[in-house]
């Protein structure tokens, strides 16, 4: 292929199925398909050409159209035309659909401008008459249907609902502790994505024990260990770290009080001596709160589980430290000899005596993540939502344009909310987004 006039620069890679096709168009060896590339590719690589709104991205594909269908000629092995045309309307639809979503820096009147003129272009008009695909998804079918009929204003009020950043904190508030997340959940949180919205999972855990379950659904992000680790379209973009000083004396108060510890790693998880004989029954406990059992049911699984000694402060940054503490007495001992360390985020547990909580950096939580995350997407803050239940939420609820409490929230959360809905039983969550007209 002849190098690509100005519109490209040297680092250009074409994508899509327009890669099968060229392949095959220039004889090649041999054409692999990537299992779950074209999912990656759409929702998680912003930066590539069809992922991004590029203002010069209309005559890029028809350049490219241009000198495929030449090369196809010039072979005269197979006509490749009609393929290239299919290729080149879903490109097109793409286009259409970029200029709409990621394009933050034009006006809503500009962007119909854009949009109709794409529409009325002459080599869209004349795929959108020609084409000969069938097997297409109805939202697909709708833009063609629009685009061919010059309804511009109609792919563009779309646009009237701003796309919105939701934030969703799993234990509490949309995974029942022991159970798996509920097909509704999931399926209304779809529903949300399929409309434009983005979607992050807002967790104390590390990455690294995230539910299986959430798997079955692509998230645009995933904000883990309670805001210090943060994951955008599949990239690392931030990671922060307790100071090892910090971890050191939370450790010898934890000890000296007989609690049951856990530096949480971004890899593994490092448990005190009493918390592996604890945690593998070989201490007797009455107060099994959910913490606990899940806990419990994670050790003996010996996933990513290590012994305290096995801790290298020198290689291992640790972001959260979670313990479980019998007696008020030394909980107040504790607070008062951390508060200049950590932020302390205490847990209900239905027991007056028996504590589980979190020791969370001072600069680094889930408030601050939704911040630095809205911020790199170039994204208002005003247009975030966040559903939690606990007190490792509570600067998250507070961050957000619209923090949502569940209805089974720590009663200081649901103070400082802007709207308390259902429980996460009831599917709450998904009842305020519909509520919403967001999914």
């Amino acid at each position: 292929m002849e190098r690509n006039l100005d519109l490209w620069d040297e680092r250009v890679t074409v994508g899509e199925d327009l890669q099968m096709v060229f392949a095959a168009v220039l004889d090649a060896r041999g054409v692999c398909a990537v299992p779950d590339y074209y999912p990656y590719h759409y929702w998680y690589n912003m930066a590539s050409m069809t992922g991004g709104h590029d203002p010069a991205y209309l005559q890029k594909i028809k350049l490219l159209r241009e000198r495929m269908e030449k090369i196809s000629d010039e072979k005269g092995v197979y006509d490749f035309r009609p393929q290239i045309r299919n290729d080149f309307l879903s490109l097109a639809v793409m286009a259409v659909k970029n200029e709409i979503w990621r394009n933050h820096r034009d006006p809503l009147g500009k962007v119909l401008e854009n949009v109709s003129a794409m529409c009325r272009d002459a080599s869209v008009q004349e795929a959108l008459r020609n084409h000969t695909m069938d097997r297409i998804g109805l939202s697909v079918r709708l833009y063609i249907f629009m685009m061919k009929h010059g309804m511009a204003y109609a792919v563009i009020k779309e646009r009237k609902m701003e796309r919105k950043l939701i934030f969703l904190d799993i234990d509490g508030t949309i995974l029942i502790p022991g159970m798996v997340v509920r097909r509704e959940v999931m399926e209304g949180l779809r529903r949300a994505r399929n409309r434009g919205h983005q979607i992050f999972i807002c967790t104390g855990r590390a990455v690294s024990v995230l539910p299986a379950e959430l798997d079955d659904l692509t998230w645009d992000g995933v904000i883990a260990s309670a805001g210090s680790d943060i994951w955008i379209h599949g990239q690392n973009v931030y990671r922060g770290s307790l100071e090892v000083e910090q971890i050191r004396k939370a450790s010898r108060l934890l000890e000296g009080f007989g609690a049951v510890y856990v530096l949480e790693g971004y890899d593994h998880m490092y448990v005190c001596g009493y918390g592996r004989k604890l945690l593998l029954d070989q201490v007797a406990s009455e107060d099994l709160n959910p913490e606990m059992v899940r806990w419990r049911n994670f050790f003996r699984q010996k996933k990513n589980v290590r012994s305290f000694e096995e801790w290298d402060p020198d290689q291992t940054p640790i972001p959260k430290v979670t313990f479980m503490l019998w007696g008020k007495e030394y909980l107040e001992k504790l607070e008062s000899e951390l508060k200049d360390d950590f932020y302390m985020a205490l847990f209900q547990t239905g027991s007056g005596d028996f504590f589980n909580g979190e020791l969370i950096s001072l600069k680094d939580n889930k408030g601050t993540a939704v911040r630095r995350t809205a911020d790199l997407l170039k994204a208002d803050i005003k247009d975030t939502i966040a559903f939690g239940d606990s007190m490792n939420d509570y600067q998250m609820i507070e961050m957000a344009e619209v923090g949502v409490a569940m209805g089974n929230a720590d009663e200081k959360v649901k103070k400082i909310a802007d709207r308390v809905c259902e429980s996460v039983e009831e599917d709450g969550v998904i009842r305020e987004l519909e509520r919403m007209g967001i999914c």
